[in-house]
C-alpha cells in the first residue's frame, strides 16, 4: 500500500513539472495573433484611404483626419495617433525593429507579434529615451515599408487597436 501511494505521488509531481515546464515555455513565447478587422459599415466607421502612402484604415466618426503626402495625422479632443511610413532595406519587422532600437534607445515596456492584413507586425507599449513619454506603436511591415501607427495618448490606445486592426495595404 506504501509503495502504491509512492508511486502515485511521484506520478502526480511529475504531470506538474511537464505542466509546469510547459507552461513556463508558453510564457516566454512570442504570441502571434491573427487580426481581423470589423466591417466600417456595421460598426459605424469611416473609411479613410490614403493614394500616396498606398494604405486604407477604419476611424471612428468623431476623429479629424490631416493628411500629407508622408503622413497621416488623426485627431480627437485634442489627442493625436500619427501614421508615418519608413522606407527600409530589411527583410522583416524584427531586423527593422532591432537596428532601430538600436539607434533610438527606446524603453520596450511590452510587445506582441501580429499578422494584420497578411503582414508581421509588432505592437509595443515603449518609450524613446528622447522623448521620454510611454507610446503604444503599431510596426507593420509591408515591404519594402514600415508603417507606423502611435499614440502618445492613453485614451487613445483601444483608438490605435481598432484603427491598427483595420489597417489595409492598397497599392
Amino acid at each position: 500500500m506504501t509503495s502504491k501511494l509512492i508511486l502515485l505521488l511521484v506520478i502526480f509531481a511529475a504531470a506538474l513539472g511537464v505542466i509546469y515546464v510547459g507552461y513556463g515555455q508558453k510564457q516566454n513565447a512570442a504570441p502571434m495573433i491573427k487580426v481581423s478587422a470589423p466591417s466600417p459599415v456595421s460598426s459605424g466607421l469611416k473609411t479613410f484611404q490614403s493614394k500616396t502612402m498606398k494604405f486604407t484604415i477604419s476611424v471612428p466618426p468623431n476623429f479629424d483626419i490631416k493628411s500629407t503626402d508622408i503622413t497621416v495625422s488623426i485627431k480627437s479632443k485634442g489627442e493625436e495617433i500619427q501614421i508615418v511610413s519608413n522606407g527600409t532595406q530589411f527583410s522583416n519587422v524584427d531586423s527593422y525593429l532591432s537596428d532601430f532600437d538600436k539607434k533610438r534607445n527606446s524603453i520596450i515596456k511590452s510587445g506582441a507579434n501580429l499578422f494584420i492584413d497578411h503582414n508581421n507586425a509588432v505592437k509595443r507599449i515603449e518609450t524613446p529615451k528622447s522623448a521620454n513619454q510611454e507610446e503604444l506603436v503599431y510596426y507593420i511591415f509591408v515591404e519594402p515599408s514600415v508603417y507606423i501607427l502611435s499614440t502618445s495618448s492613453p485614451a487613445l490606445y483601444s483608438d490605435l487597436d481598432q484603427i491598427a486592426q483595420s489597417f489595409r495595404y492598397t497599392p
